[in-house]
Formats: C-alpha cells, sequence, structure tokens
C-alpha cells in the first residue's frame, strides 16, 4: 500500500509492504510513512498507534545507564583523537601516542650514543652517516601516517610537538 507501511506496537517493529512476510503480528496496522519517518530513531522510546498517529514514550535512562554511555561516548572520542601540527593531521589514539613515544626515544636513543654504535644500529657505516649528515640529520626526519591514510615527512619536532598535544588533548577528554 503506497504511502504506508505496516507497524506492530507488540513488537515495537515495522513491516514494509515490499517484503514478503511469513507472518506478520496480529495487531499490525497500517501507519503513514511519514510517521514511520518521524519516529524511526526513537532509541528505547517505545511506540504505539492512537488511530492516528504514532506516540511516542520515553523512557528516563538509569544512573548506571547515563553512565554507561558517557564512558562509551569517551572511548570512541579517544579512539578517534587527532592532532594537528604545521597542517598535518596526526591520529592520536593510545596506539598512535606509544608510536609516537618510541619513535622520539629511537632518534633520541641514536643521537646520544657514539658514532659507530649509531652507525651500526642505523646499519650503516660510520662513513654512510657522515655522507647523510650524521645521526643528526637521519634522525630529524620520519615518514609518517597520517590520520587520513596519506604518507607525508614529519619532522622529530613535529613529532614531539604531536605527543605533547595528544597527551594534553587526552588529559581534556579523560579529566575534564
Amino acid at each position: 500500500m503506497d504511502g504506508f507501511i505496516r507497524f506492530s506496537a507488540a513488537t515495537q517493529s515495522f513491516y514494509p509492504y515490499d517484503i514478503k512476510y511469513a507472518s506478520v503480528p496480529a495487531d499490525v496496522v497500517d501507519v503513514p510513512i511519514t510517521e514511520f519517518n518521524r519516529c524511526i530513531n526513537r532509541g528505547r522510546d517505545t511506540l504505539s498507534w492512537d488511530g492516528e498517529q504514532l506516540i511516542l514514550t520515553t523512557h528516563a535512562s538509569t544512573p548506571e545507564e547515563l553512565l554507561a554511555a558517557a564512558n562509551a561516548a569517551k572511548e570512541r572520542a579517544l579512539a578517534n583523537l587527532t592532532v594537528t601540527v604545521d597542517g598535518m593531521t596526526l591520529k592520536a589514539d593510545s596506539e598512535a601516542r606509544q608510536n609516537m613515544a618510541d619513535a622520539i626515544r629511537a632518534a633520541e636513543t641514536l643521537r646520544a650514543l657514539p658514532a659507530e654504535q649509531a652507525a651500526a644500529a642505523l646499519g650503516l657505516t660510520v662513513e654512510q652517516v657522515a655522507q647523510y649528515g650524521g645521526v643528526e640529520v637521519l634522525t630529524a626526519v620520519k615518514p609518517w601516517k597520517l590520520a587520513d591514510k596519506t604518507v607525508a615527512v614529519v619532522t622529530l619536532e613535529q613529532l614531539k610537538l604531536a605527543s605533547a598535544l595528544a597527551i594534553v588533548a587526552v588529559g581534556n577528554l579523560v579529566i575534564p
């Protein structure tokens, strides 16, 4: 039936006419599509049909449900956290923060090593490290996957700033 959809208060479900069901609940009524569109995103609310329109009955959330919803929202925000440095948007979720910290620590460790050890750690000879401008130059930039999955070259200083911004952003989410 054009412009209508079937609704069952017993199942709180809609039954479109274009889908062939083996059976539908006995209490189905024809509801205008406009009512369906108005009520489709009802969440926990229940629906009933008064003969003319769908009636939404709102159910108050319990404190536990509100806390769970807030925690879920915080977890989603943390998982999707990003920071922007010099026009580059970097992921700042837990894994990304750890990767930043690891990259920074590795660069700083390599810079503190004697030339021979740093060269060996980089898989190069001391002469090759010198040809490239030294350990400082070799650890000054790094390819990095950005939040949009493209790869850009970031400097160690940009990575340090991104790491600091990420930590601040996490603090703002976790401790409002």
